[in-house]
């Protein structure tokens, strides 16, 4: 379930397999529909994702109500 997530470590920085232990226990797959919003507007976040699959975007809707797309983040 966390080869991605390994693999992503493992090009960044070194730490041992407790370690990594360690992060993994702090994460959980949680898989989202497409379209489907995981934060609202005002809400605080307080989960950190890692895009196992797909994509996840930022956006913003303006004061007419049209989307403006800040940030795409693709699966690692």
């Amino acid at each position: 379930m966390y080869q991605k997530l390994e693999r992503y470590i493992d090009e960044r920085i070194s730490v041992s397999q407790a370690e990594k232990d360690i992060i993994f226990g702090h994460f959980h797959e949680k898989k989202y529909s497409k379209d489907e919003i995981i934060l609202h507007h005002g809400s605080i976040c307080s989960n950190i994702y890692f895009v196992n699959h797909g994509l996840l975007r930022f956006f913003y809707l303006n004061q007419q109500g049209i989307e403006s797309t800040r940030i795409i983040i693709p699966e690692k």
